[in-house]
């Protein structure tokens, strides 16, 4: 079984219109090599985007996104920034990406929580031996 991860994704949606907020949704996944998280797949409504798992090391996972822009370290979204990347993520660190609007949109965290090492595969018991015939 490949090495997998567990990663926390957090979507929350937003508005400047009003001061109350919808509340954050948040899943925790167990995610291979090849993974694509999208709204559909996690199955929490939101704008669209898509994160794929293209590596998964020992500390780290390395993801592409498409559909939102890195927000910036001090919380702010970078209105002009490419709308798709790549990103490795550290062990217990987040990826934050946000959608680049002024009005309202949606901010979504990933969270590297723990690589799950693959197990040795067990090799069958060898058959008992025959029993002698009197």
């Amino acid at each position: 079984m490949p090495r997998r991860a567990l990663v926390t994704l957090t979507v929350k949606g937003w508005t400047g219109w009003t001061p109350e907020q919808p509340p954050a949704r948040s899943q925790l996944l167990e995610v291979t090599r090849g993974a694509s998280l999208t709204p559909a797949s996690v199955q929490i409504p939101s704008e669209p985007y898509a994160i794929s798992v293209e590596a998964i090391g020992p500390d780290r996972i390395t993801v592409t996104f498409s559909g939102m822009v890195m927000e910036n370290p001090d919380g702010t979204i970078p209105l002009s920034a490419p709308p798709s990347g790549r990103c490795m993520i550290q062990l217990r660190r987040c990826m934050r990406l946000a959608t680049p609007t002024l009005d309202g949109g949606t901010l979504l965290s990933l969270t590297l929580e723990r690589i799950v090492e693959p197990t040795p595969e067990l090799s069958p018991e060898p058959p008992p031996p025959p029993i002698p015939s009197e």
